[in-house]
């Protein structure tokens, strides 16, 4: 409630770490039914505010299909493309700054837990 609360007080530069930390609380929370609406209006918010970059966008794209509902195929394709592209170094700013590439790993060694 506090992050959302901030507005634009908010660093520039920590807006899509807030935003996905903001997801990654709820995923792990098992909010699954807020998570597609929540990816889509945060990267249209750190959009509007003019810093989405190249990184931003592949974030969010990939983490977009790992909260997609579809099959447990498809949810472990989207993990491991999530994975990929942390090890490709195409997701450095998120990973220094927050502990994004464990947290990922860890949750994409889970069995999906959505419900298809």
């Amino acid at each position: 409630e506090v992050i959302l609360n901030m507005g634009n007080d908010i660093n520039p530069d920590l807006i899509g770490i807030v935003r996905t930390m903001m997801i990654m609380a709820q995923y792990d929370l098992g909010n699954y039914s807020i998570l597609p609406h929540m990816v889509k209006s945060s990267k249209l918010w750190v959009k509007r505010r003019g810093v989405l970059d190249k990184e931003d966008e592949l974030l969010f794209s990939l983490l977009a299909a790992v909260v997609k509902p579809t099959n447990a195929a498809a949810h472990k394709s989207a993990w491991q493309k999530l994975l990929a592209a942390i090890e490709a170094g195409k997701l450095t700013y998120i990973c220094d700054n927050i502990n994004f590439e464990e947290w990922a790993r860890s949750r994409a060694q889970v069995k999906a837990r959505f419900i298809y």
